[in-house]
């Protein structure tokens, strides 16, 4: 698993202690156990990653209805991660019927919690309409919290609307600026872009 959104309170906890060493040394079903018992004391950190092993079948066998309800759990209390996911599981319809107004609604709690991920969720909706007033300029401002915050998919973004003027004004150089910090974290499209650009 790549690096886990810790809630810091969460880290004191022993069992979830012992999952996250187990889990770092990918024993991952010798971690279920650890971070069930977490979850018995409602650690909202060990919920949000028992939901992330559910929905990729990490030490477990892989079960979209399971994870959801895990994600819920951690959502109600307080893990903005979870609300990302759940907007994830909503929008795909992973374990749930699709929900596009649902997937907007947990976009919305995790965007507002900083998440960058759901930032650029948000931002997408908004470039495109779906599920919410198209509102380009809205959109730029939900991809630039995710790109300020290293996401690569919301630099891109950046970029592509400084370079059509989408939402902001029609600027080359901008453009340039977002596809570099892109292309340096290895996004081919944007070292594409910047190609065509002869930046």
């Amino acid at each position: 698993m790549t690096k886990l959104p810790i809630l810091e309170q969460d880290a004191a906890d022993p069992e979830f202690d012992c999952a996250l060493k187990l889990i770092d040394k990918e024993r991952y079903p010798e971690a279920v156990p650890f971070l069930e018992m977490a979850d018995r004391r409602d650690i909202p950190s060990a919920q949000y990653i028992l939901g992330q092993m559910y929905a990729s079948g990490k030490g477990v066998e892989t079960d979209p209805q399971r994870a959801l309800r895990y994600f819920r759990k951690a959502s109600d209390n307080g893990m903005p991660y979870a609300d990302a996911d759940l907007g994830v599981c909503y929008y795909n319809g992973f374990g749930c019927e699709p929900d596009i107004a649902k997937a907007f609604e947990y976009f919305s709690r995790a965007a507002e919690s900083g998440v960058a991920e759901a930032q650029l969720c948000l931002g997408n909706m908004y470039m495109t309409g779906e599920g919410v007033e198209k509102n380009e300029k809205t959109a730029v401002e939900w991809f630039g919290k995710a790109a300020e915050r290293g996401n690569v998919d919301a630099q891109f973004n950046m970029g592509v609307a400084y370079e059509n003027g989408s939402g902001v004004e029609k600027d080359i150089p901008n453009a340039v600026r977002w596809y570099k910090m892109a292309a340096e974290q290895g996004d081919r499209a944007a070292k594409k872009k910047l190609h065509e650009l002869n930046a």
